[in-house]
């Protein structure tokens, strides 16, 4: 057998009951972004590990949403759950002005997208995706036309992601072109604007 520290469900998965690893002596499972793992279909996966790490002392889950689903994952690998909520998801942001642009077409809605990124009063700003082709092809596209813009989706690896997001938070890069998935937890102060070009998944 292999021992490993840490091991993601991605990895994981092809391996699970073909002998190539042992779960028994997990003492911490964490699962983060649980509602997302559902939403990708992982709910089976996680019953998996949930069983076979039956014996470990904590269980940690951090989720964006506490939709029902998450409730009932949370009852399910949890004994006497306790919650620590940051925020409540229904809390109102006084500074967020929402704007929403009618397009006639896409290539409308594309050129909706490049006038409003070179206003003045743009420091930084992610433009939502709604794939990750739709993700490059765009931040390819802003690139051509002279924005300094990166792409940030799941299929990239971690470290070209850090890197990225790194030069987001250096300011060398001005356009985050992201899948909702890749930009949570992104906390970059200068980013002025989000925009919504393919809409995300969920609206939290």
């Amino acid at each position: 057998y292999t021992m490993v520290d840490t091991l993601s469900l991605h990895d994981a998965l092809p391996i699970f009951g073909s002998g190539q690893i042992k779960l028994d002596q997990v003492r911490f499972l964490v699962m983060d972004e649980a509602d997302r793992m559902l939403d990708l279909g992982f709910a089976d996966a996680l019953a998996e590990v949930h069983q076979l790490t039956s014996q470990r002392q904590q269980t940690m889950m951090f989720s964006a949403t506490f939709a029902p689903r998450i409730q009932q994952l949370a009852a399910r690998v949890m004994r006497e759950p306790r919650k620590l909520q940051i925020d409540s998801p229904q809390e109102k942001h006084a500074n967020i002005k929402q704007i929403l642009h009618w397009a006639d077409h896409f290539d409308h809605k594309r050129a909706l997208l490049d006038h409003w990124l070179r206003d003045s009063s743009i420091q930084q700003a992610i433009v939502f995706a709604s794939t990750q082709i739709e993700c490059e092809q765009l931040a390819e596209d802003l690139q051509q036309t002279g924005f300094a813009a990166v792409s940030l989706h799941g299929a990239l690896n971690q470290a070209l992601r850090n890197r990225r997001l790194k030069a987001l938070r250096e300011g060398k890069v001005q356009i985050l072109v992201a899948t909702d998935v890749a930009a949570r937890g992104i906390d970059v102060p200068s980013i002025t604007h989000v925009i919504n070009h393919g809409l995300p998944m969920k609206a939290e």
